[in-house]
């Protein structure tokens, strides 16, 4: 393992005023998508982040910055994925000021010959921190065979919050023998949908997704017990 400390002095020299927001080249990187990690992370959640190197330099020294909590970890490309090799590293960012623009920035020692640092260089990738979907349904009605669902994402912060998109909401059964969608413009309510007569297909529940443009959440929509075969359509003789 090499271990240089004039190098890590200026790594940490280079992040000595780190800030609870903004992005890359706010802060003076050249925002280039590395390390390797999602565009968008969710808040209080450790999320992991990676760089990769050639073989060759395994052992070499990296370290982990956040625009929250500064100085991270000492690290080294020490994962072995053939032909290269990784720094991985868990990140969170948990402070409410870190919500929206935020950043992750590696710092690596770059050797010459004979195994000398000669410089250290960083890699900086732009994330936002939102707040994770949420949804809840309730059983179907057997009278209006409609349920409600009730959901949030984040209205500021998630995709398609940002890029002015509608949120999808998609109902269907495990084997998409029914799929539906709709299109949801408020980043929080209810929306009543109505559900399919019951029958062998379904399985006696429905999926209902929530997706705000990167993250999803999942509830289940159950069928009320019909007392019989559940027929509402004649002749009943030949429902399933």
């Amino acid at each position: 393992m090499k271990h240089f400390i004039g190098v890590f002095g200026l790594a940490l020299s280079m992040l000595i005023q780190f800030a609870h927001s903004g992005t890359c080249q706010s802060h003076g990187y050249n925002s280039d998508g590395l390390p390797e990690g999602p565009s968008y992370v969710l808040f209080n959640n450790p999320t992991e982040f990676g760089v990769k190197s050639s073989i060759d330099r395994y052992g070499e020294d990296v370290w982990w910055f956040s625009s929250e909590d500064g100085f991270l970890t000492n690290d080294h490309y020490n994962v072995v994925e053939l032909p290269f090799v990784w720094s991985k590293h868990d990140v969170t960012f948990n402070s409410a000021n870190s919500r929206g623009d935020s950043w992750v920035v590696i710092t690596e020692a770059h050797y010459g010959g004979g195994g000398t640092p000669s410089e250290a260089v960083s890699l900086c990738k732009d994330v936002v921190v939102q707040l994770a979907p949420f949804i809840s349904t309730t059983q179907a009605s057997r009278d209006t065979w409609k349920a409600t669902v009730t959901y949030s994402v984040d209205g500021y912060y998630s995709k398609n919050a940002r890029e002015g998109n509608p949120y999808k909401l998609i109902i269907n059964s495990a084997n998409l023998s029914y799929h539906a969608e709709y299109n949801l413009y408020e980043a929080s309510g209810t929306k009543v949908v109505s559900v399919p007569l019951v029958g062998p297909s379904f399985n006696g529940v429905l999926n209902a997704t929530i997706s705000d443009g990167f993250y999803t959440a999942e509830a289940l929509i159950s069928y009320p017990s019909t007392g019989g075969s559940g027929c509402r359509r004649p002749p009943c003789s030949i429902e399933p």
